[in-house]
């Protein structure tokens, strides 16, 4: 029996014989210099603001490093790196902060991955939805006042940078809905809403 293989236009062709008998093979060369090693998936197409950017990173085998993401957009201005952990040949990630108007404009961005040798892009568009979403570092005033770092009046002040204005002292025993909004079971809309309708009521001063 003997075996020959030869590679002619982008095919590979394997020939068998044994005595009178032949077999030939014809596959082409360029389905298996294609096939993907790493790919990226986000969770949705379509994302609005206070949305948070899920992402499955998919590998063909593990190298023990570690993913470097980029978040790029339209026009190809990237983010610094990120670090992702991978840790099986399917690795989720969520971002630990949600999308905000300050940080990223309504568009179409890009997520870049590489992972050893490899790299993989995956695109998703934000868009305008009119929701409401507080910055997250007037979160962490409210943090901060909740355990008694800074005043009622210094957390007013950030609160008026939310379109909630001629408030010039929070109250301590709002610090309850407080914190059940940081924890998330309440949303922004509620919680402005309600601090907005308190205003109004003169019951904030």
């Amino acid at each position: 029996m003997t075996t020959r293989c030869f590679i002619w236009a982008g095919v590979v062709t394997i020939v068998i014989r044994y005595g009178a008998l032949t077999l030939m093979m014809v596959a082409p060369l360029m389905a298996v210099a294609m096939a993907q090693s790493l790919e990226v998936y986000t969770y949705q197409e379509i994302y609005e603001y206070g949305d948070r950017l899920g992402l499955v990173i998919q590998v063909s085998e593990m190298t023990g490093q570690t993913a470097t993401m980029f978040i790029r957009d339209d026009s190809g201005v990237s983010s610094s790196p990120i670090s992702v952990q991978i840790t099986g040949l399917r690795t989720e990630s969520v971002s630990p902060l949600p999308f905000q108007r300050e940080s990223y404009p309504p568009g179409t961005y890009y997520i870049d991955v590489v992972y050893g040798d490899e790299q993989a892009s995956a695109k998703f568009i934000l868009e305008e939805t009119g929701v409401v979403v507080v910055p997250f570092w007037i979160k962490q005033v409210a943090y901060h006042w909740i355990s008694g770092e800074v005043s009622g009046a210094s957390y007013a002040d950030a609160l008026s940078q939310a379109d909630l204005s001629g408030v010039t002292d929070i109250p301590s025993w709002l610090a309850l809905p407080t914190i059940w909004w940081l924890q998330g079971d309440v949303d922004d809309v509620s919680y402005l809403h309600m601090m907005q309708y308190l205003a109004s009521e003169g019951i904030l001063s």
